[in-house]
């Protein structure tokens, strides 16, 4: 007798690194996934006007006040419409930091506190009704670059590294 069975989909509403199932012959198998997404942390957006929040600038990162980013997030903040990151917060860039990073900050607009974004030197990857932040960096100290891609989720002011995924990457031919 023939034992199969059939796995028509698979939806995954949370981050999860592996699942096991029973097929029909009640055998495990399991299943890997891949980096989460950023369906899987939806926040709603809310309506908050950027330009009455105050920054506390005594949440300020030593290396920002030292850049004088201090002026440049209150321009951000006038010229912005709203939240851009997970619902309640706005994600500005600052100018280059001399180093090949990305330097940025968010500001939380309900209570004003800034906190220092995770390093990336190729960008950030986010979405106004997610809370699901990703980095990448290149690696060029090998014969081959290597990517490594870092997927945080930020929860009260505080950002947690949920995953990296590591792929060597051929910028050139």
């Amino acid at each position: 007798m023939l034992k199969s069975s059939v796995l028509t989909s698979v939806s995954v509403f949370s981050m999860l690194a592996t699942a096991t199932i029973a097929t029909a012959a009640e055998e495990e198998v399991e299943i890997l996934f891949g980096p989460p997404h950023f369906i899987d942390y939806l926040v709603p957006v809310e309506s908050i006007d950027p330009k009455v929040v105050t920054p506390r600038m005594d949440t300020l990162s030593p290396f920002d006040e030292e850049s004088g980013h201090g002026p440049l997030i209150l321009e951000g903040m006038k010229t912005a419409s709203g939240p851009n990151f997970a619902g309640s917060y706005l994600y500005l860039q600052m100018p280059a930091c001399g180093t090949g990073m990305t330097c940025a900050v968010i500001v939380n607009l309900r209570d004003g506190a800034i906190i220092e974004v995770p390093a990336g030197d190729t960008g950030h990857d986010f979405r106004a009704q997610s809370n699901l932040f990703v980095t990448a960096t290149f690696d060029f100290s090998t014969d081959e670059p290597i990517r490594h891609t870092r997927y945080f989720v930020l929860k009260d002011n505080v950002f947690s590294e949920i995953y990296e995924e590591t792929k060597s990457e051929l910028c050139f031919e």
